[in-house]
């Protein structure tokens, strides 16, 4: 810890940031601290749970996935649950994970899903599964706990399982030095013809089956919140795991207020709501502020009607991406090769950007010594509604109306062909043309 204070202060030179830098680490130290005693006193009682769990799904193995990172991570990896489960024989599985109830709520569609526990129980209970994966940015085994006598029946988990086996040695760094190595791993990952959110399914070698998936949704969330039948959705928050000591992240475009106010000359009867969290900027000129007042399932809901959500690159895009609503995404400090959604409208940096991981403070302020990172805080409002407008006119007025709403239960349809796609240049391209077919911590367990 002191290391990390140390780090920081050579990297920022302020004192008071630096003290509120220390400040935060020991608050999460303090947290994670009472935690791991939590996770000690539970396991040998969770333990004699999962030895009959083994024994009840018989012979369909139980296994154990650990998922790790924030709110875009969980739905990555649950797609390629989705679609791991779609190519291999009939399994179940544990899921332990930093906060369960966004995990019981991202991995509640797989009717794989047995049982949520915290992270920190992974590391005393896995041995008992004939199967663990770690999952991230890459996908990986404990083989020195599998038990692959008792997989013999499951010939295609086995064969996939073994190409993440072979893959982990061409990426072993990247695993051994996570988070610190991400950025190398975006480089390579994109090298190879791959984004974020396929790369786990070409470890695996198994299909990919589209950014859509059937996040669960609340039916009268819009009705709830008094939106309108046409509204876009904007947020400039970031993830909560990270500690910040200024005003916002490096990630986060801080142009919103006048952003808003040029989109609203342009579509004066479209609504603009904010979404976000406790770290979200309020803007100046949204019609409705939904910070900290949506739970998740209405958030998917909200974004499911949106004709378009605008943001930095973050979790809410991978929602939007799941419902099959497209993003504005103006891309900083993380790679836009690697995260991009083909769908969406994909802003470049202005300036240098693509420094993700590059320190350990990268989000906190700019690995350049820039007070506002040049990568976004270059990026003119006016170039960003251009973007945007350029797209909403090929929306047709009657997409997403009010009476589409009560069908957001079902898995969302692929909206592909009312919609244009936009490349990183700005320039539309015809509807479908995609490079893949598109189709609050606690200790106790999912019930």
């Amino acid at each position: 810890m002191v290391q990390q204070i140390g780090i920081f202060h050579r990297q920022n030179g302020s004192m008071p940031r630096t003290g509120r830098f220390a400040m935060q680490l020991l608050k999460r130290a303090y947290g994670r601290l009472r935690a791991s005693a939590s996770a000690k006193v539970e396991a040998p009682e969770i333990a004699p749970h999962i030895s009959a769990d083994l024994s009840t799904f018989a012979p369909r193995p139980l296994i154990a996935v650990l998922v790790t990172g924030g709110l875009g991570d969980y739905i990555v990896v649950a797609r390629f649950m989705r679609d791991l489960a779609a190519a291999v024989e009939d399994f179940r599985f544990d899921l332990y994970c930093p906060n369960p109830e966004i995990g019981r709520w991202a991995f509640a569609p797989l009717t794989g899903l047995n049982k949520v526990y915290h992270e920190l129980l992974f590391h005393r209970l896995f041995s008992q599964y004939p199967l663990a994966l770690r999952a991230n940015q890459i996908v990986w085994i404990h083989d020195s706990v599998a038990r692959w006598d008792l997989l013999a029946a499951n010939d295609r988990l086995i064969k996939a399982c073994a190409h993440l086996m072979k893959a982990r040695a061409e990426f072993e760094i990247c695993i051994d030095r996570h988070p610190y190595m991400d950025h190398h791993l975006a480089n390579r990952v994109v090298f190879m013809g791959h984004r974020r959110e396929n790369f786990l399914h070409s470890l695996a070698r198994i299909p990919y089956r589209g950014a859509l998936y059937p996040l669960p949704m609340e039916p009268d969330a819009l009705s709830r919140h008094g939106l309108p039948a046409r509204f876009v959705t904007i947020n400039n928050g970031f993830d909560t795991g990270f500690i910040i000591t200024g005003r916002s992240a490096t990630k986060c475009y801080l142009h919103g207020d006048e952003l808003v106010r040029l989109f609203k000359l342009r579509f004066p009867d479209i609504a603009v709501v904010q979404l976000g969290s406790k770290n979200s900027i309020p803007i100046v000129g949204a019609d409705h502020d939904l910070i900290e007042k949506t739970t998740l399932r209405e958030a998917a809901a909200i974004l499911r009607q949106a004709l378009l959500h605008i943001d930095n690159e973050g979790g809410l895009v991978h929602i939007a991406a799941s419902v099959g609503t497209a993003s504005a995404v103006l891309f900083g400090p993380t790679p836009i090769d690697y995260f991009g959604y083909p769908e969406n409208i994909n802003i470049a940096p202005a300036g240098c950007g693509n420094c993700w991981w590059i320190n350990k403070t990268w989000m906190d302020t700019c690995p350049l010594g820039h007070q506002q990172p040049p990568c976004l805080y270059g990026r003119s409002p006016e170039s960003v509604v251009d973007r945007i407008t350029l797209w909403l006119e090929d929306v047709p007025s009657s997409d997403k109306s009010g009476a589409d709403a009560v069908q957001i239960q079902s898995e969302p349809a692929n909206r592909a062909g009312c919609k244009r796609s936009v490349d990183n240049s700005g320039a539309p391209r015809p509807a479908g043309t995609t490079d893949t077919p598109r189709s609050l911590t606690s200790l106790t367990a999912r019930p």
